[in-house]
């Protein structure tokens, strides 16, 4: 089933992490946008077959800045790094970006842009304790 994207639709990308931390950063994403309605997730029939190395793993999810939450981000825990890679018109960007500033660190590398879309990919790792 295809999902009708618009121009308020941000594709994420997370890699090079672990599960849970995919888990948190999707949570810390749903908290404040919402995701375009999709079936849902399917689950392989047969387990799958352990590899000799490791297989890297890439978790994604389309989110919709059209109408965020006033909620501001929480500083969320991570146990690692986790590369976000976000893709889509500039604005909804800059505004999936900032969130995810709040509540992680998150370090911006350089911006690549096309005609109509950037790509924007943030290193994210665990926010400082927040000082009494």
């Amino acid at each position: 089933m295809h999902i009708h994207e618009t121009a308020d639709h941000v594709s994420v990308h997370l890699t090079s992490c672990a599960p849970q931390d995919a888990a948190t950063v999707i949570a810390a994403l749903e908290s404040v946008f919402a995701a375009p309605a999709a079936p849902p997730p399917r689950t392989p029939e047969h387990p799958t077959t352990p590899h000799p190395t490791p297989a890297p793993t890439v978790w994604c999810l389309t989110v919709d800045t059209a109408a965020p939450a006033a909620a501001a981000a929480e500083p969320a825990a991570l146990s690692g790094p986790v590369v976000a890679d976000l893709y889509g018109a500039a604005h909804p960007v800059q505004q999936v970006a900032q969130h995810l500033s709040g509540a992680f660190n998150a370090r911006q590398q350089p911006t690549i842009s096309g005609e109509h879309e950037i790509q924007v990919r943030l290193t994210l790792s665990p926010a400082p304790p927040v000082a009494d």
